[in-house]
């Protein structure tokens, strides 16, 4: 099936429709103008439908022909992990995440560290800055 021929014709046919439409409702032929405008409507989502068919139908025959060729595809973002990828599109991990790269122990150990950490800007300069009013160990010692 020829997307692109089906897009056209019903693009077309939307226009006419849609002119014939306005036509009739100057006067008092209001039954054929809303027939005729509903029906522009209709054929112009039909011919969005089939653009987009369109689309895909090139879409998939230029990774048939990438596969063929042995190009590798483009980047594609790595599937979520947890919940936390999903809700801070990938900049963050929760701390039971299992990703195979390592990051998973990463954000673990560093969940661990901010838990065991004295005071907020204790554990963002890894001990060399404390907050003299937050910090119970500094404020201790």
């Amino acid at each position: 099936m020829n997307h692109r021929r089906v897009r056209n014709v019903c693009a077309a046919g939307a226009l006419l429709a849609g002119i014939g439409g306005a036509r009739c409702a100057d006067g008092p032929h209001w039954v054929p103008a809303a027939t005729l405008l509903l029906t522009a409507l209709g054929l112009a989502a039909a011919a969005a439908r089939e653009a987009r068919a369109h689309s895909r139908v090139v879409e998939a025959h230029r990774l048939a022909r990438q596969a063929a060729l042995g190009v590798r595809p483009r980047w594609s973002p790595p599937r979520p992990c947890c919940d936390f990828w999903r809700g801070f599109e990938g900049a963050d991990h929760h701390p039971d995440c299992v990703r195979a790269d390592g990051t998973a122990a990463q954000v673990a150990r560093a969940w661990r560290e901010l838990h065991t950490a004295c005071c907020l800007r204790g554990w963002e300069s890894r001990g060399a800055v404390h907050d003299p009013e937050a910090c119970a160990v500094r404020a201790a010692a």
